[in-house]
């Protein structure tokens, strides 16, 4: 499995392990190699989302300012939580969609 951004893929064994701040360093070291996406990434640091373990990361994307957390809601269950704003906004916007994440109630596929 790949996931695609662009014209670049992400090897989906990067989001594999247990713990969400791994998980997040190999998604950010793997995204920060493709230099000529401006692209650029702080240090990802464990985190609390909702009552979870998580990590997370601030980072820019061209101009525009974004911030990804990885939440572990289980054994090898996660989330991907992304906020995007314009440069000088995500302060203004980010309550709002954390909020909204938070809302959102994770259910484990019943295929597994």
């Amino acid at each position: 499995v790949s996931f695609a951004m662009g014209n670049r893929t992400i090897d989906s064994r990067l989001l594999q392990g247990s713990d969400p701040l791994v998980i997040l360093n190999n998604l950010v070291n793997s995204a920060s190699s493709w230099a000529n996406e401006g692209l650029r990434f702080g240090e990802p640091e464990s985190a609390t989302f909702a009552d979870h373990t998580a990590a997370r990361v601030n980072g820019w994307l061209g101009h525009n300012e974004v911030f990804i957390v990885v939440v572990k809601h289980g054994l090898d269950q996660f989330s991907l939580v992304v906020g995007y704003a314009p440069s000088g906004e995500l302060d203004k916007v980010e309550p709002k969609l954390l909020a909204i994440a938070e809302s959102t109630i994770y259910q484990t596929p019943s295929n597994l």
